[in-house]
């Protein structure tokens, strides 16, 4: 048990405080490096014509301090190589240096130019758009932040009608490197929020404007990565809806409920020595999971869609998402001790039942229903395993502002990714004419790894919705 909350722990509820400050143009370079140094006189050419941006020249093995701040640096902008010059502003970095290539300038010389143009601008632009009804919600809230920050030249700018708001909306965008951007979007100097529903992003747009009027060193509050065992960091914050679709809907492929029966299924098959029959089966078990599951999803989604963005709702299917993976860290280190999310052993004679029936029929129509009803009666039984993400997955995805098209399309990418795992599982029986078989040891670790997701997902929509909009 020690174990278990330790690494929820250590996934969970790490924060982190920052040492960089965003209006600051940090130089950090070594003796070491002759091209480095050759750097600073540049940068202290740049300095005289910037008197109103602070410049400091770091040297990144004078003090464990100074080396800490260059490893910062390496952090916030993903670099893997501690390469030097390194040149950071407003979120902003350059690296390396070539005297007599104008481009190495240009580059330096733009990262102070566009930090002027954004954190050098104190207004407060509220992008929207007439027919946007997220917009018409952040009215009220924008008539009391005008009324509490009267220090602060509220802005507010409808971009359908107007193509000069939309002209500087674009332009914002492409300064301040705005993903899929849309309505509404508020923007205070060099940080901005996307999107805009009440309960949810108020909070974030307030911190927003305080941090400006406290001087603009930006605080990046709790950290938005969560480790997932063996795939690594991922950044909630910065992956894309699509994206987002890939990763749950891999994962989600790689249940240990869906995958046994299919192994068993196959492994029956190979004794028929028949790689036609093995191809059909397998291949009608794949296609009907995916479409049998597409209609369960949209069962969800519909729901959700039906129930609305409600705080309460999200909150809750949040909590049960807790539940359900700390329930599948559990089989980790108790396999299938207490309660576990997995096909109940009462169902399982009748799994074997409907495997047999498909292999005795000498009808091929007859084994191409049955796999059909087999697909469905799996899915249906073991929804208790696998049900924690696809509701995330649906309830996030009914929160996007994106048309209810657009929302089955992702919804159809996602099943189309659920099957991938099962159809390599096909191939693999398909190319070998071997048998498998899913043992313990295999399932703990697909337990733990959708348990960690899960568990990541459920304190998301718990405390942090507004991260999991993605538009």
């Amino acid at each position: 048990m020690k174990q278990l909350l330790f690494l929820i722990l250590l996934l969970c509820t790490v924060s982190l405080s920052a040492a960089l400050d965003d209006n600051v143009f940090y130089t950090f370079y070594s003796q070491k490096s002759a091209r480095s140094v050759e750097a600073l006189a540049f940068v202290r050419e740049l300095a005289a014509q910037n008197k109103e941006v602070t410049f400091k020249e770091i040297e990144v093995t004078a003090s464990a301090a100074d080396t800490a701040l260059f490893r910062e640096a390496l952090d916030e902008f993903e670099l893997e190589k501690p390469l030097v010059p390194l040149f950071t502003l407003g979120g902003r970095h350059a690296v390396g240096w070539e005297p007599n290539d104008p481009a190495f300038r240009e580059k330096v010389t733009g990262i102070v130019a566009k930090y002027r143009e954004t954190a050098g601008d104190g207004a407060f632009y509220f992008f929207y758009s007439y027919k946007c009804p997220h917009c018409r919600k952040a009215r009220p809230f924008m008539n009391e932040w005008e009324r509490r920050y009267p220090q602060i030249l509220f802005k507010r700018l409808e971009i359908i009608r107007n193509e000069e708001n939309m002209a500087l909306f674009k332009r914002k965008v492409e300064l301040l490197g705005i993903e899929n951007p849309g309505t509404p979007t508020f923007v205070l100097g060099d940080r901005f929020v996307g999107a805009f529903e009440p309960g949810v992003n108020e909070a974030e747009i307030e911190e927003m404007i305080e941090d400006h009027l406290a001087g603009g060193k930006r605080d990046r509050g709790p950290v938005t990565t969560v480790t997932i065992p063996f795939i690594g960091t991922l950044d909630a914050r910065v992956i894309s809806l699509p994206s987002f679709t890939f990763l749950i809907g891999l994962l989600d492929g790689i249940n240990p409920c869906a995958m046994w029966v299919l192994m068993f299924l196959l492994t029956l098959l190979v004794n028929t020595k028949s790689r036609g029959m093995l191809l059909m089966i397998g291949s009608v078990f794949v296609v009907s999971s995916g479409v049998v599951y597409f209609l369960f999803m949209a069962a969800w989604l519909n729901i959700f869609m039906f129930v609305g963005i409600t705080t309460v709702a999200t909150v809750l299917l949040g909590i049960v998402a807790l539940i359900m993976g700390l329930i599948n860290m559990k089989d980790f280190f108790f396999f299938k001790k207490g309660i576990s999310l997995m096909i109940p052993e009462s169902a399982k004679g009748k799994l074997y039942d409907k495997m047999r029936g498909i292999l005795g029929s000498k009808n091929t129509l007859i084994a191409f229903a049955g796999t059909v009803a087999l697909a469905f009666f799996v899915n249906l039984i073991e929804l208790g395993c696998t049900i924690g993400l696809p509701a995330i997955y649906t309830r996030v995805l009914s929160i996007q502002e994106i048309g209810t098209a657009a929302k089955y399309g992702y919804m159809a990418l996602y099943n189309l990714y659920y099957v991938i795992p099962l159809a390599l599982i096909v191939a693999l029986f398909l190319l070998s004419m071997q048998k498998f078989r899913l043992e313990e040891r295999h399932a703990r670790v697909l337990k733990l790894i959708s348990g960690s997701l899960m568990v990541a997902l459920g304190l998301l929509l718990v405390f942090k919705p507004e991260w999991l909009v993605f538009l």
